[in-house]
């Protein structure tokens, strides 16, 4: 018993030291300098807040502008204007089951290509939706780059054709709608997947150079069927028109060509005995890239085994204005084709039936483009095709299920904001007056912070905050206070059936009733220099204990017949820990009403 009751004197004696650290925390944030600065962190903290929930309700207003801002950027172009052309945007969104996002995306790499002229309200609005849905074939469907795509639209221009019309060319079937279109063609004699077959034209007819692609354009289906020649010999397009302009150096080809004849025994002809060089000629004056990479192959396959000498492969090379290095690329190509069971790439044709029936699909194109009403009919035409062939159908498309299914659910919500939202027209005034409002909002929002934001309301709420601050910042030591000062008081054994007090004896219940009788406790504890540590009035408060406090007078106010002089101090001890034991506290620690539902109030314990 008595070393329970020495615990609990050393820990009021601890929890005294500790709560007295607590109090001169209390005193400094009293200070007036320190409440105005505390008050003016809580008012910015609190504006800020208020403002952040104004922005989210901005944000929520002007949606449409937001999502059209790339349009803004990209082509510097005010918020109604990009709301007329994001509303049309959606709309070719739908239609290609595409997102809104990949839609710009389409819609900013044909910046170049147009001149910057794809937002442009002189555009035909048939034409740039055409344009777009063809990158979206080219980048969506087939995987190609936005620059391939590009070369690819300007070899469509130099045949005087958009790329929606090449590409439709190119998957023609002609007049009775049985024939194999130029795509399929090209597949079943490579052994290809239509989709890599239009996948590889246009990657490799975007590499070349304009020039090259101008001057084997002239022939229907000739360039597209040449490229895959090309990569079968290992030969680029650029190097067979470099070939055949060499050869047109008449009086030095013929001369390198004598010096091989001489060297070897051998001239260079074809199966029919006519001249490959002189074939070659006529074919690149005819811009046949077809028939040059023929004659070529020819030629190589024909001198093979002369070419096995060092001297004949440099004379050749001479020959055809080529490398030796080329020409070795070649005989190494055919080998490799040889054991691949390829050879039939290498003698692969223009299909003559079907480049016809993509001729003139071609030539009515170009036909119909001076008519500016039958433009715009045809325009539609062109698109509802474009979608039947490589929108429907996954027949066309590298893309996966779920690659496929993501987007076309996007494109189902752009289709969604436009039934929402109207035509161009319509968007564009709701963009006009959404940002009407958006400005007047924000407007006495700044109205309000300037009434609000002042050094009187900065001390009003550091004057507030100063006891919730003191609470924050003493709570450590008051929580070790309480702890230690429960944990001794636990210790003492109150259930000693007889306690001296004094000289006197009296019984446990006696000592009950006289505690009892002295303290009806009703509420809390003392306020700070206001009276005992218990004080049954209604207003008090938990706050602090301060040096002036003391622990004794109730309990000797309300028992007069004991003499100071006569008190035990371990007996005292066990008196309080027994009224401690029997004291019930009840409190409810309300929130800032001023602060409300903040997260000024969030560092606060309620019971």
């Amino acid at each position: 018993m008595a070393g329970n009751t020495q615990e609990f004197l050393n820990s009021i004696k601890n929890g005294t030291a500790i709560l007295k650290l607590y109090q001169e925390n209390l005193a400094i944030l009293q200070d007036e300098q320190v409440m105005l600065a505390d008050g003016i962190g809580r008012v910015v903290r609190i504006q800020k807040k208020f403002q952040e929930d104004v922005e989210g309700v901005i944000e929520q207003i002007t949606y449409l502008e937001n999502q059209n801002s790339k349009l803004n950027k990209s082509f510097g172009i005010t918020s109604g204007r990009a709301a007329k052309l994001g509303a049309e945007f959606r709309t070719i969104a739908a239609d290609t089951s595409r997102s809104t996002d990949a839609i710009f995306g389409y819609a900013d790499g044909l910046k170049t290509l147009t001149g910057g002229l794809i937002a442009s309200t002189k555009m035909d609005a048939g034409f740039r939706k055409n344009l777009i849905a063809s990158r979206a074939v080219m980048q969506g469907n087939l995987g190609v780059t936005a620059e391939q795509a590009e070369g690819f639209e300007k070899y469509a221009a130099s045949m005087k054709l958009t790329s929606a019309e090449l590409l439709l060319s190119l998957d023609e079937k002609g007049a009775n709608g049985n024939a194999t279109s130029f795509i399929d063609s090209l597949a079943d004699s490579t052994g290809l997947e239509n989709t890599a077959v239009l996948k590889t034209i246009i990657e490799d007819i975007s590499g070349l150079s304009s020039s090259v692609r101008k001057n084997f354009s002239k022939i229907p289906g000739n360039l597209e069927t040449a490229v895959f020649k090309a990569k079968a010999l290992g030969v680029s397009l650029e190097e067979i028109q470099k070939i055949g302009k060499g050869l047109l150096s008449i009086e030095s080809s013929v001369g390198e060509e004598l010096n091989y004849q001489q060297l070897t025994g051998q001239r260079i002809l074809d199966s029919q005995g006519n001249s490959i060089t002189n074939q070659y000629r006529i074919a690149y004056l005819q811009k046949d890239a077809v028939k040059q990479a023929d004659l070529l192959l020819e030629a190589v396959q024909g001198q093979a085994d002369a070419l096995d000498n060092p001297m004949a492969l440099e004379q050749f090379a001479k020959t055809f204005n080529t490398s030796e290095d080329q020409v070795a690329d070649i005989l190494t190509q055919i080998e490799l084709a040889k054991q691949m069971g390829a050879e039939g790439i290498l003698k692969l044709k223009n299909p003559a039936e079907i480049s016809k029936a993509m001729a003139e699909a071609q030539q009515a194109y170009i036909e119909k483009a001076g008519d500016d009403p039958e433009r715009k009919k045809e325009a539609a035409a062109q698109f509802a095709e474009l979608s039947k062939k490589f929108f429907a159908s996954k027949d066309k498309d590298t893309r996966t299920t779920h690659e496929a299914a993501v987007e076309d659910n996007l494109s189902i919500m752009a289709a969604g904001i436009n039934k929402m939202a109207g035509g161009p027209a319509d968007q564009a005034a709701l963009v006009k007056r959404a940002r009407e409002a958006s400005d007047a909002l924000n407007e006495k929002t700044n109205e309000a912070a300037e009434a609000y934001v002042g050094k009187k309301q900065a001390k009003e709420l550091g004057r507030m905050g100063a006891e919730n601050n003191a609470n924050i910042v003493g709570r450590s030591t008051q929580e070790v206070a309480d702890a230690t000062i429960s944990a001794t008081a636990k210790q003492v054994d109150i259930q000693t059936q007889n306690t001296t007090l004094g000289t006197g004896k009296q019984t446990n219940m006696k000592q009950e009733n006289e505690v009892k009788a002295a303290v009806p406790v009703n509420d809390a504890l003392i306020i700070p220099d206001r009276g005992p540590i218990i004080r049954p009035a209604a207003n008090d408060v938990i706050a602090a204990f301060r040096p002036g406090d003391v622990i004794d007078r109730t309990l000797n106010q309300t028992t007069p017949t004991l003499a100071p002089a006569s008190l035990d101090i371990s007996a005292l001890a066990n008196a309080i820990a027994i009224a401690i034991s029997r004291v019930k506290v009840e409190a409810t620690i309300k929130q800032d009403t001023f602060l409300g539902n903040t997260n000024m109030n969030s560092a606060r314990m309620f019971t």
